[in-house]
Order: structure tokens, then sequence, then C-alpha cells
């Protein structure tokens, strides 16, 4: 069911007063940000209580830290901080994301500080939310910049969960500037190979292959396979490297849910998505596209948009409207 944002701005309202919990946060990551200022203080209170309390739910605790960082901003990072700074480290990893998000977003010389702190302590007693930290915190919509930079720090990371996160992060938000860190990360290697080398240069060259804000050239395609150390890798690069050579477009039902729109390799495209994807195909780029009235009538719409963007990038266009 959908849920309109006002609707459910209301209702996250009521739940702030109330205590209750009748969104999930799969809804709340989904609704757009917004700063409560009315509730500021009394999130920020719960927060606080809850951190001193023996028998607090963990359920709640991440609860009320998740709307804490979706919907205060900098005036409460004070008081944040004294309750919670000296326990990075030591929380469960659903409270703590959010609080680092939160400062990602409003205290970024804080935010980046514990960040690397949590990144560093591995072997300190507590909980271990270091592998999880960079998918914890993208869901949690923290700063893009911050992100991409801790991120970027971690790309040879010694742990090789946190050098797949940190991998994630570059390909799906980094700028096309990002892919030279990827390349680089490919390009130096380790001094010694071990068992996860073989994973690394995978990981790494789906992220270069798969990114949402580039689209590798048929070249570039080629030098990548030189990397692989596994028939598998070189497979999946030799799939992009066909469809690089001959682009082609492809759209089914339910292409408004983002399960139907093909573009190249990139596969279940949103519309939105799949706009990126085509303003991203050099000017004069030869597509073959389906033609529009053929398709379901469902999707039609959605053809004709993909068309129009295509024409207005000047691609040349394969079959007739």
């Amino acid at each position: 069911m959908e849920l309109a944002p006002a609707v459910a701005h209301r209702i996250i309202r009521s739940d702030i007063l109330t205590g209750g919990r009748r969104l999930g946060h799969e809804t709340i990551r989904l609704l757009p940000d917004a700063v409560l200022s009315e509730f500021e203080h009394e999130l920020t209170d719960q927060l606080v209580r809850a951190s001193l309390r023996t028998d607090q739910d963990t359920a709640e605790w991440e609860h009320i830290a998740i709307l804490l960082a979706r919907y205060t901003g900098p005036s409460v990072a004070s008081q944040i901080s004294a309750a919670y700074e000296d326990r990075i480290g030591n929380l469960p990893c659903g409270v703590q994301a959010p609080i680092l998000a939160y400062f990602l977003n409003n205290d970024l010389a804080t935010g980046l500080r514990l960040s690397r702190l949590l990144l560093s302590r591995r072997k300190s007693p507590g909980t271990q939310c270091h592998s999880s930290l960079f998918d914890q915190l993208l869901e949690l919509r923290a700063s893009r910049s911050a992100l991409r930079l801790l991120a970027q720090e971690h790309l040879r990371d010694s742990d090789f969960g946190v050098q797949a996160s940190a991998i994630k992060v570059i390909s799906e938000i980094g700028s096309t500037d990002s892919a030279r860190l990827l390349w680089q990360s490919l390009e130096t290697g380790p001094e010694l190979y071990d068992e996860h080398s073989e994973l690394r240069i995978r990981r790494l060259a789906h992220g270069l292959i798969y990114a949402r804000n580039w689209i590798l050239t048929a070249p570039e395609l080629a030098r990548l396979r030189e990397f692989c150390l596994a028939e598998v890798c070189e497979q999946e690069i030799e799939r992009a490297l066909e469809q690089r050579i001959h682009p082609r477009l492809t759209i089914r039902p339910f292409a408004d849910q983002g399960r139907g729109i093909r573009i190249l390799h990139y596969r279940n495209l949103s519309l939105e998505k799949a706009l990126e994807k085509i303003d991203q195909l050099p000017i004069g780029t030869a597509i073959n596209m389906p033609v529009c009235q053929a398709l379901h009538f469902s999707i039609r719409e959605d053809c004709r948009k993909l068309r129009g963007r295509a024409q207005q990038r000047r691609l040349v266009i394969g079959g007739v409207l």
C-alpha cells in the first residue's frame, strides 16, 4: 500500500509523542527528508534516556535513532555527542549507524572522526559493526560526499567485507572521477595474492561495470578483462562488452516498478535510472530501441519518454515509433 509523505509524516509525529512504531524502517527510509523541528528535542530526550537505561529494548532504541537521523538538525548535536560519543564501537549496529549518519549530515567533522574511530576499533570488546557500516550509511542517506570520502579511504582495507562495501559505495554514488580510484586499486594490486584476490578483483570489476554514474567504453572493458584471475570474471566482462559494442534497450511490463527496463548490460532499471543511463551514452551512439506502439499499453508512455530522451541526446535510434 502506498502512503503519501504528508500522511506518513503525520503518523510519525504522533508516534514520536506516543512512543508508537506504526511505520517500519523501510517505509521511513523511502520518505523524503525533512526536519520536524517541533520534535527535535523530544527525539533527542528519548535517545538520551535510551542510552541511560540498562533494560532498553534494542528495536525501540534503533527506531528512535533512525527517526533522529532523518528528522532532526544540527541544533541538538551537542546533546547527542555528550550522550553517545564515548560509546561508539560498543553500541548495537542498528543504533550506532543512525547516530553516525546524523553527525555526517549535521556535524561533519564529528561524523568523520567517529566513523573513522569505529572503523579502527575492530578488536575491541562489544559490537563488530564495521563490516556493515557503509551499507547502513547508504540506506540512511548519510552525506554522500562524506560517505565517498570514507569509502575512498578503505578501498584497500584488509577486511574484505569493509573493502567490498567501500567499492559498492564508490560504484553507487561515486562521480566519474571516482572511477579512477577503482582503476588505481586494480592497477596497484596486492604485493602477494591470497584467497581474497580473485574476489577482490571481481568486486572492483563489478563496481566499474555496473556503476550508476558512468558507462565504460568498449576499450575500457577490454582493458578491464586483462585483470581477471578467473573465467567467471572474464565472462561477466564479455557479456558487458558485447552489449557495449551492440547497444540496445528493451522494456517489458512493470517497468514503473523498476523491473522492466534494460539498457546495455544494466538490468531491472527504474525509469529514472534508465534515463540517467541514456544521458551517459556518448552523442551519436547507435542503439536499438523497441517500437513503442507494439508494446503493452502500460509501458508505452515510458517507452516514449526513453526514445524522447535518446533523441535529445542525439543517439542514432534503430526502430520506428
